[in-house]
């Protein structure tokens, strides 16, 4: 379930760096730890893990199983997603990618692969976790996932998220009774806020695993009856594709922020997060440099550095795996000063769906873990497998497809097209900042598909440009803009009406009204989880995103 993958292509990318190790730091440079996630009880559930002497993995660990059990409109044991991470005691900064990957049979997949089990990619979560667990953590699984079986067994209360994703996707819940059992009301209509749902299948799932080992959701029990469900259902994954199924750890991406000491690190590809991010940072930085330009607000530098960012996400990449792709020559000085010179393209842009979870753990060691997990859109597939009560991402929607438009009625190239074993591209951008010393002085991240981006750019602007505080960075109003649709999509506070008219006039582009915002929903998906580490003064501090559910909670 592990392949040590480290393609020269990932390394280094504004400017030829290599990150140096982390210097040895004190035992306990922190007096306690933090756990930051959009659920409280799943926070606190990992803050209690640290209080029982585990560190940050295991925290991380612990609240990944609750929000799987707790908030399954957003993640779970059917997903996957990637995780970024600096380990104090052997100093490094890592990236682990456990993504759904398309199964064998992929190219069977009809036009239609948003609901039921045709729609699943090969879940990587628990291969994930439990390559978090042997290699970084201190606490066994059955340990971790005690107090999840539990609420899974007896029952938890419908949290506001779940309940909007049930209300959203009941008609495809409606179609497999396995999924109406636990989401529907007796009636056949959806669970409300507050309302009790239970798993017990998904809980002898998790008992099973905590007794012989999360291996057996691969090539044990739990895999064939994994196996024999998805096969009743006429899915692509099989049991092969379950045994081949490996997680990969790579080297983060990371660019100085302009010309200070600063480094911005986050994922590579097969997550664009990262490259876009950083291609946008440059960019902005090339904009404000010129003087031509100097006279110009830097909204309009930064619209037009995210147009090229998100025109480039759209034609260049993929999973480095299957396609060669230059990534230090998109993040290049010479080429983004060429892109900044032409008209912009205005490519159609391929997305994600946007009912994602981020949640990041530190420990008084110093230990940081950031991860984004998915299972696409909300409920993902909309299909739990019976015999295992594990709901099935529709990951494969991720992939582009010939002549077809995805969840989002969007098209993409032929790089992100698929292919047996591929990992479609996704947009999750779990994020650190290091200082000169190369220690994470903020960990951040979002859920919300292509506007995860978006999220961690504007928060990174408001740390790094307008020195604002954690807190004072992830309340401040946001935009989001994709180059197609041409539209910009910002909260309220952002700008004013005169100042959105004024550059509507200038640009021709147009700000999305309420009823653009159809793509979205009425709220935007997405919410900063971040914490801030003050080493001198040995402080951890963490902020939950105000536009969700809050769940900062501390050692």
């Amino acid at each position: 379930m592990f392949q040590k993958h480290s393609l020269s292509l990932l390394l280094l990318l504004f400017v030829a760096f290599q990150p140096a190790q982390a210097k040895e730091s004190k035992a306990e440079p922190f007096k306690r730890g933090v756990v930051v996630s959009q659920c409280e009880r799943c926070s606190e559930w990992g803050a209690e893990i640290l209080r029982r002497g585990g560190n940050a993995f295991d925290a991380a660990v612990a609240t990944a199983l609750a929000l799987a059990v707790l908030e399954p409109n957003g993640s779970g044991l059917g997903g996957g997603g990637f995780a970024l991470f600096m380990e104090q005691e052997r100093g490094g900064l890592r990236v682990l990618d456990f993504r759904e990957r398309a199964p064998a049979r992929v190219i069977e997949m009809g036009a239609n692969s948003r609901n039921g089990a045709q729609a699943a990619g090969v879940p990587g979560e628990l291969a994930g976790l439990n390559f978090l667990i042997e290699n970084y953590g201190t606490k066994r699984f059955k340990e971790l996932s005690s107090r999840p079986t539990f609420w899974a067994l007896k029952g938890a209360q419908v949290s506001p998220a779940l309940a909007r994703s049930i209300k959203a996707r009941q008609e495809t819940l409606r179609q497999y009774p396995s999924s109406a059992e636990i989401f529907l009301k007796a009636d056949g209509q959806p669970k409300e806020e507050g309302d009790i749902f239970t798993q017990p299948s998904l809980a002898e799932t998790l008992r099973t695993i905590g007794e012989r080992g999360i291996e057996d959701f691969y090539s044990g029990r739990v895999a064939g009856a994994l196996a024999m469900d998805l096969e009743g259902a006429s899915g692509l994954i099989d049991l092969i594709d379950l045994l081949d199924y490996q997680v990969r750890e790579l080297e983060p991406l990371c660019g100085p922020y302009e010309k200070s000491e600063m480094m911005v690190c986050s994922v590579p590809l097969p997550s664009s997060g990262g490259i876009a991010m950083l291609e946008s940072l440059k960019a902005y930085e090339l904009l404000k440099a010129d003087q031509t330009k100097a006279s110009e607000s830097n909204f309009p530098k930064l619209i037009r550095a995210m147009q090229i960012a998100f025109e480039d996400r759209a034609e260049f990449l993929g999973d480095p795996l299957f396609s060669e792709i230059d990534v230090p020559k998109l993040l290049s000085e010479d080429y983004l000063q060429k892109r900044l010179n032409e008209n912009p393209k205005q490519k159609p842009e391929s997305q994600e769906g946007k009912q994602t979870t981020h949640f990041t753990a530190a420990d008084k060691w110093g230990n940081v873990v950031a991860i984004t997990v998915s299972l696409n859109q909300g409920l993902g597939s909309g299909y739990v497998l019976p015999s295992t009560g594990i709901l099935l991402n529709n990951t494969l929607d991720d992939f582009a497809q010939p002549g077809a438009k995805n969840l989002y009625g969007m098209t993409g190239n032929k790089l992100n097209f698929p292919e047996a074993g591929k990992t479609p591209l996704s947009s999750m951008t779990p994020t650190f900042i290091m200082d000169k010393d190369f220690r994470p002085i903020y960990s951040l991240g979002s859920p919300g598909g292509p506007t995860i981006i978006s999220a961690v750019l504007n928060t990174t602007l408001n740390l790094l440009e307008k020195e604002l505080s954690l807190e004072d960075a992830v309340k401040a109003p946001r935009f989001h803009y994709q180059a197609s649709p041409n539209l910009i999509y910002s909260e309220p506070g952002f700008l004013s009406q005169s100042e959105k008219e004024s550059y509507s006039l200038k640009s021709g582009l147009v700000f999305a009204l309420e009823k653009d915002n159809a793509a979205w929903g009425s709220f935007y998906p997405w919410a900063v989880e971040a914490i801030g580490l003050d080493w001198e003064a040995g402080k951890l501090s963490g902020v939950s995103d105000p536009r969700k559910e809050l769940g900062v909670v501390y050692e």
